[in-house]
């Protein structure tokens, strides 16, 4: 069974922040502000009845440049959330009707995230899936109680293992002359090959085993070598 959790307690994944302040932030549905019921005829979105008082300038036009758009002085605008088909209005309007300051910050960041968190609530908590058997993702979702460190600890090899830097190519240099390629997946990591006798090495990354190599078979300065995971 999943263990519930209390928002008070230290977050699971290890940041040691309360539950409420971490990864149960982003399931909380946003509060929406309340309507204002005001009608600013200076802004588009009056018809919304939900303005403010004060009207931003950060969209202004000027009638000049307007005209040059439009000799007739008059303008089509579609894409409105507000207005349901195009809409034709005057220049003039355009001069003097911009966005109020409540309107106008519906299109910062903060406002786009209140409108996805609410989605996200919509989909994981309230709306049912089909393939989940009309359950919601957060009834068929448990947390892990494995902690997940925001910042992975470096790791100490033991003092008996040579460490090298794996480069660009995905390889170690031996011996100033020969490669040794171990993975293009941990360029810029740091591998540890520790000597078994007779020529060959053991290569590690943290306590993971990679595979071996024998030095004596290091022929060719130009190519790199593979790792083997056998000793034959």
């Amino acid at each position: 069974m999943s263990k519930k959790i209390n928002i008070n307690d230290t977050c699971i994944c290890g940041s040691n922040r309360p539950s409420k302040k971490c990864c149960l932030m982003e399931f909380r549905p946003s509060i929406p502000e309340p309507k204002t019921n005001l009608r600013n005829h200076k802004c588009y979105a009056s018809v919304s009845k939900d303005c403010s008082q004060k009207i931003s300038k950060e969209h202004y036009i000027s009638h000049s440049i307007l005209k040059e758009l439009n000799s007739k002085g008059m303008i089509e605008v579609v894409g409105l959330p507000w207005a349901d088909n195009k809409k034709t209005i005057s220049t003039n309007a355009l001069t003097s009707k911009i966005l109020c300051s409540r309107h106008n910050a519906a299109h910062n960041l903060k406002a786009q995230q209140r409108r996805l968190n609410h989605f996200v609530k919509q989909y994981n908590n309230i709306r049912p899936h089909e393939a989940l058997d009309m359950k919601t993702p957060a009834d068929c979702h448990d947390f892990s109680n494995r902690p997940f460190p925001e910042k992975i600890p470096n790791f100490h090899y033991d003092t008996n293992y040579k460490i090298l830097k794996v480069t660009k190519s995905g390889a170690v240099r031996w011996k100033s002359y020969y490669w040794v390629y171990v993975s293009a997946a941990l360029r810029g990591k740091h591998v540890a090959i520790e000597d078994i006798g007779n020529g060959i090495w053991k290569v590690f990354f943290r306590n993971v085993f990679l595979g071996f190599f024998n030095e004596k078979h290091l022929r060719n300065k130009q190519q790199s070598t593979r790792l083997e995971t056998n000793l034959v």
